[in-house]
């Protein structure tokens, strides 16, 4: 196996009590109760279904398990408390929680796993599955020190490759789930019932509203300070920059691959960065995306 890598931008939360189930089923893209065993990608919307945070979420039979951007945790971590009101529900931070990523050796790429299988390694650790590699939690040891800055853009390439998205501080509130593509990652159900967002999450699903979606896409001039949150532009003639035409959802710098919501009407139109370095969607994508539906 390779050298463990601290995956430092994660951390991790707990939610626990007799309501708990309950309490996220109502907060939640996801639904919580499904797939025992398996991890899922679920988001946490504000009332007009934009996210606030995306979580990979796996539950045991006590408990629920949240991985999230370490970057939002405090914000989203004291806005989950506030709805909590008197139900059963006790929600906190784990920082003893050491998180690493584990490259398989020899693996092929696959691109995005379907399975998501959740490993119980002990009471205190657990193996959460991708395509060629694996993240460990072990919850009771030290948090980890940081490994090189290389070994952590190493694994953020490989959740760019596999069509991973990220929320971050630079894009809480920025994207409606279906933008980065949840729908397409498993991580909305539309039939659990309402949650904070539902009604516009549900309208841009069956009346066919979606006019952005996230696209693997190429940089080909690489760039030392892109980042998630970078506004993408046409390019008119003179190659000025024109209008704001997308948004980059995660990127890593002297990388020449990216994730960036586009709109629809504009993939075959020129693209690049405000400071002209010109991007393409690339052909191949990681994952098939739904079909538009049609609006009635």
């Amino acid at each position: 196996m390779n050298t463990p890598i601290a995956l430092t931008h994660l951390s991790l939360i707990r939610i626990h009590g007799t309501d708990a189930a309950q309490f996220l089923q109502g907060q939640l893209t996801n639904d919580v109760n499904s797939a025992p065993g398996q991890w899922q990608f679920t988001g946490y919307c504000n009332p007009k279904g934009r996210l606030l945070g995306l979580f990979q979420l796996w539950r045991t039979d006590q408990q629920f398990f949240l991985l999230m951007e370490t970057s939002l945790t405090a914000t989203l971590l004291k806005r989950l408390k506030m709805y909590v009101l008197r139900s059963d529900v006790n929600i906190e931070s784990v920082p003893t929680a050491t998180l690493t990523g584990h490259f398989l050796e020899n693996a092929k790429s696959e691109g995005q796993s379907a399975t998501h299988t959740v490993e119980t390694m002990s009471a205190s650790a657990y193996r959460l599955w991708y395509a060629g590699r694996y993240l460990n939690i072990d919850i009771t040891s030290e948090p980890a020190s940081a490994e090189s800055t290389e070994g952590l853009q190493t694994w953020l390439a490989a959740d760019i490759a596999d069509g991973i998205p990220r929320v971050t501080d630079a894009t809480t509130e920025q994207f409606v789930p279906q933008m980065i593509n949840l729908d397409a990652l498993d991580g909305i159900n539309f039939k659990k019932g309402c949650y904070t967002g539902q009604e516009i999450v549900a309208r841009m699903h069956y009346l066919g509203k979606l006019k952005q979606r996230m696209f693997l896409c190429a940089l080909n001039n690489v760039s030392d300070t892109v980042g998630p949150g970078d506004k993408i532009v046409t390019l008119t003639e003179g190659s000025e920059p024109g209008a704001q035409v997308g948004t980059i959802v995660s990127a890593i710098p002297g990388s020449d691959r990216l994730l960036v919501v586009l709109r629809l009407e504009q993939l075959d139109a020129q693209l690049a960065l405000v400071d002209g370095s010109t991007i393409s969607v690339l052909a191949d994508q990681p994952y098939a995306l739904p079909a538009p539906r049609k609006s009635s």
